[in-house]
């Protein structure tokens, strides 16, 4: 047995959480199926598994093999990132978006793509500086696609199979869609021929009458290639984007010119229409019962006193048997001080913020149950009583925001000298 004593200023505890296993909400984009709305579903795996666990549980609850299986980490409309099997899911918030796509094993003879929905605002917005008004930036909107096909096909098939990935939204109609190849910094490539009006070689109009006035500030006014794909060529899509092209991701943005502002709001609304699957509505009551049963802060004490067993990493040198061991270590506080200060840990591996309730009182909380000297006569100082180990609530600081930033809020007792408790301010 070994004793040591460390000096405190505060006493870091952590949140019990109510079992082992983490809920993951998914968004799953089948290919079976595109009719179908995505489904958004809920695996629960144990904390610390990784993006092969989450695969391998989706596959079993699918029925879609785990290799057909690409996970993607969805942020303000694009694909942020591609989750790596090796990935742990502890590095996941709570609040990030989780997309599996159904697409083909990669291989040198399938074409894989990435695609956002951008919305071509041609509708004019009315402006109080400008009587005509003026365009709207195109604004990205909707869930990104990632999918895959055979490389041997056409360009009008591949617009066509971008289409059938849009068939569950209700009111999209094809004629709205087109189709912009762009690298992986978003910017257009010219990789097709260019199919705008020649120059007439026979009219007498001013060019400026035609180019506006501007025209003296733009060049390149008829460039030899287009970023927009096809839709009406039958031309091997191998032929523009090389041999090389199954080596890598093919970068797209999808643009829908919808005619009317009325009809492109509805839109934005459909592209997000999700159905929910059994798993994410017992997830959910699952998580109003955890509410219900919220932990209160002597669960927070009786974690932060309980003993734990050291792992591998952490073993303990016995001086009795000569070996680093897997030792029993227990945390007490042995004196307690006139001024308790409590921190929840709410960051669990550094990265995922916990929202589990705490209850606290606000008077009484007795601390007597945790001190490990509270029958010595070095705590119990005045008539053998449990007095100081009884503490009412002062102030409270609150954190909002996640690892690395964020900003604190504060709440605190009025301060009286008076028996009477102050206000809270």
């Amino acid at each position: 047995v070994s004793v040591s004593f460390d000096a405190f200023n505060h006493v870091s505890l952590e949140i019990p959480q109510p079992q082992s296993n983490r809920f993951m909400s998914i968004l799953l984009f089948a290919s079976n199926n595109t009719n179908a709305l995505p489904t958004r579903c809920v695996l629960q795996v144990p904390r610390g598994s990784s993006v092969a666990d989450l695969k391998q549980l989706l596959s079993k609850q699918s029925g879609i093999p785990i290799q057909r299986l690409a996970f993607c980490d969805i942020y303000e409309y694009s694909i942020y990132e591609i989750l790596q099997d090796n990935k742990s899911v502890n590095t996941i918030r709570s609040n990030d978006l989780i997309a599996a796509y159904e697409v083909d094993p990669y291989t040198n003879t399938t074409i894989h793509v990435v695609a956002t929905n951008t919305l071509k605002n041609t509708v004019k917005e009315s402006n109080s500086n400008d009587e005509e008004g003026k365009n709207k930036d195109d604004e990205l909107f909707g869930f990104p696609i990632v999918t895959s096909f055979r490389a041997t096909i056409t360009c009008t098939e591949v617009y066509q199979h971008l289409w059938t990935k849009f068939n569950y939204i209700q009111g999209l109609q094809k004629e709205w869609m087109q189709v912009c190849i762009t690298n992986n910094n978003g910017e257009p490539d010219n990789l097709f021929p260019n199919n705008s009006p020649m120059l007439p070689s026979d009219s007498e109009d001013n060019i400026v009458d035609y180019l506006g006035e501007n025209c003296t500030e733009q060049y390149n006014l008829f460039p030899n290639n287009s970023p927009m794909l096809p839709s009406d060529s039958e031309d091997n899509i191998v032929d523009y984007l090389g041999e090389n092209c199954t080596e890598q991701f093919l970068f797209c943005t999808v643009q829908w010119n919808i005619p009317s502002s009325k009809a492109a709001d509805t839109i934005k609304t459909n592209f997000i229409q999700v159905s929910d699957h059994p798993s994410y509505l017992k997830a959910t009551k699952q998580e109003a019962y955890n509410i219900n049963n919220r932990i209160n802060l002597d669960q927070c004490f009786q974690t932060f006193t309980r003993p734990e067993r050291l792992d591998d990493n952490n073993m303990w040198y016995c001086n009795k048997c000569k070996e680093h061991v897997r030792a029993l270590k227990t945390m007490e506080l042995w004196r307690l001080p006139n001024i308790l200060v409590v921190q929840l840990k709410r960051f669990e591996f550094h990265t995922r913020k916990l929202d589990t309730f705490v209850d606290f009182p606000l008077e009484g909380l007795d601390m007597s149950h945790y001190c490990g000297s509270s029958t010595s006569d070095s705590f119990v100082q005045h008539n053998n009583s449990n007095d100081d180990a009884l503490y009412d609530l002062f102030a409270v600081t609150n954190h909002f925001g996640r690892a690395g930033f964020g900003h604190y809020t504060a709440f605190a007792r009025c301060w009286d000298e008076t028996p009477d408790q102050g206000e809270w301010t």
